[in-house]
């Protein structure tokens, strides 16, 4: 900054004359004041202004604006500290007239601390000349405390309306948690923000609906409880949240500690959820670069979310749960396929739904009720999860039974929908294709229900085939007919059957790969592999489509003609 003026010595002279009479003035002011002349010099101080700054005597601040530095600094509302040029004494000096300046003063000894708004100017003598810089201050300390308490209130509140209305808007559980942990993970301004599912009986924690800082990588995910190297429930007893500043200095095992720092925690708060006094699932919030002291208004927050989410936690858990039941008993229901049957090499691929989804009721049969004849079945019952799940037994196994009674196909398919529908054994429909090899003519004979169209590759002309639906789906009508169409095949014919768990696959629902994708990965394979290569390479280019996510079931057999 540049140097003041030298003060008038006979503007001086009076100064001094008058100071007392001055000083009693200005001491009866409920703000502060301080006085300094050109050079920069402080004149005088009321004792407000004395108490603010931390001193005890008007004597103590007998000092120039340059010298204050040895004992203060100035910080704007941000935190940032300013040079002197920019502090209050020197904007008024400057010949800067100003109000309401809102800015922290700051004793280098920790002795005083203040938010003050200043006002200030320079006075003038008879002659017009800048004469004295006169500066007031108000603390406003308190006021900017409540201000910040009522803002964070306010931000607390609309947080909490936002995951009401989510609540409200959706029957969805999981989007509730999601937008839960955007939400509090942005007015914490923490770096990552997740619910986590606990099963001791499995014995794992399943990390989901995370929020997370841009440039962090994702820690969504199945873990055994045993990676993390500590009792949960002994953390948790009590059902108190856990309150991490420092995850280096926790009081947890060395195993623990490299956990966090693994996954980039390095403050942490938990939230746990209950459930008739076990523990299943927690709310977390932490930071990834450093520690973090964990104000009350934070804990409460969090704590407050924790609360209005715990119905949609619930849900999750249930629905996680159900989820693993269900994939248990398809890959129970799933048969072992054998090696190959008579003229044909057959291999078969199943996956159930990714975790964030509902499993659905996909599944396929093979088996030969008679002579060399095979049966191939692929089918999709409707719905989600373990009701879903527990139908597929039952078509499977009745439609065995009425094939193995000797109908014909189209016949044992209308006896096996007049069953399901008239016996109510179905919460929605099937959607299946039942078809029999016949070896010693080469004919292949099916009967589709609604079900996704056949694909047939011909090995003499490349052409693809779509064998399109013979019926309506199973458990529609009691009463419909279904009829069967055959085709002759030839060596090197190779055959797609599969639920729309392939057709449907994309990384978007505007672009799935569709039947006709399918029938360009079919065929794009060579006329001479066999029917797991010919599996795995359909696949793999329906989860390079898909970008690895498959978000429904996938069900396929692959066959090839020999």
């Amino acid at each position: 900054m540049t140097s003041p003026e030298p003060p008038d010595p006979r503007l001086l002279g009076k100064w001094e004359h008058d100071l007392p009479q001055i000083e009693a003035i200005i001491d009866s002011l409920a703000e502060g004041m301080v006085i300094a002349d050109t050079s920069g010099r402080l004149l005088a101080a009321n004792q407000a202004y004395v108490r603010l700054v931390g001193f005890a005597r008007h004597e103590d601040l007998r000092q120039s604006l340059t010298d204050l530095p040895q004992w203060f600094e100035v910080r704007d509302l941000s935190g940032k500290v300013l040079p002197l040029d920019q502090w209050p004494l020197a904007r008024a000096l400057a010949g800067e007239t100003f109000t309401d300046l809102q800015l922290e003063l700051r004793r280098l000894d920790g002795t005083a601390a203040f938010i003050g708004s200043y006002n200030g100017s320079m006075a003038a003598d008879g002659d017009g000349a800048p004469a004295l810089a006169v500066l007031t201050v108000r603390d406003i300390t308190a006021q900017k405390q409540t201000e910040a308490a009522l803002e964070t209130a306010y931000q607390h509140e609309k947080l909490l309306n936002e995951i009401g209305q989510a609540i409200r808007l959706t029957l969805d559980p999981r989007e509730v948690q999601t937008v839960a942990s955007r939400s509090l993970g942005q007015a914490l301004l923490a770096d990552r923000c997740y619910f986590a599912q606990i099963d001791f009986a499995a014995q794992r924690i399943w990390i989901a609906e995370e929020w997370r800082r841009d440039d962090l990588f994702p820690i969504s995910g199945d873990y055994p409880l045993s990676d993390f190297g500590v009792d949960f429930r002994h953390i948790f007893d009590g059902n108190r949240t856990l309150i991490a500043s420092d995850t280096r200095l926790y009081p947890w095992p060395k195993e623990t500690v490299a956990v966090m720092e693994q996954h980039a925690v390095r403050a942490l708060l938990n939230v746990p959820f209950f459930d008739d006094g076990s523990l299943v699932a927690l709310l977390g919030v932490a930071m990834a670069d450093g520690p973090h002291e964990w104000t009350e208004a934070e804990i409460g927050l969090t704590e407050a979310v924790a609360m209005q989410t715990r119905t949609a936690v619930e849900a999750v858990r249930i629905s996680r749960r159900e989820h693993n039941i269900a994939i248990a008993l398809q890959q129970t229901l799933q048969p072992k396929m054998p090696a190959g049957m008579p003229g044909l090499q057959v291999s078969d691929f199943y996956r159930a739904a990714l975790a964030e989804a509902e499993i659905g009721g996909d599944f396929c049969d093979l088996f030969s009720p008679e002579g060399d004849n095979t049966i191939l079945v692929i089918g999709d019952v409707s719905g989600k999860g373990l009701a879903a799940a527990t139908q597929v037994a039952a078509v499977r196994n009745m439609l065995r039974c009425v094939i193995y009674q000797g109908f014909p196909l189209a016949e044992a398919v209308a006896q096996l929908n007049q069953i399901l529908t008239t016996q109510n054994l179905l919460s929605g429909f099937v959607t299946m294709c039942v078809a029999q090899y016949s070896p010693a003519d080469h004919t292949f004979t099916y009967v589709s229900c609604g079900h996704e169209p056949v694909l047939l590759r011909h090995a003499a002309t490349g052409h693809i085939e779509l064998l399109g639906p013979t019926g309506p789906p199973l458990g529609v009508e009691g009463t419909a007919e279904y009829t069967h169409e055959a085709r002759r095949l030839q060596a090197g014919d190779a055959l797609l059957l599969y639920t729309d768990g392939l057709s449907e696959s994309g990384p978007s629902r505007q672009d799935m790969l569709g039947v006709d994708g399918l029938a360009n990965l079919l065929r794009a394979h060579p006329l001479h592999e066999d029917a797991h290569g010919l599996c795995q390479r359909i696949i793999a280019g329906v989860e390079r489509h898909a970008r690895g996510d498959l978000r429904d079931d996938a069900c396929i057999l692959t066959v090839r003609v020999l």
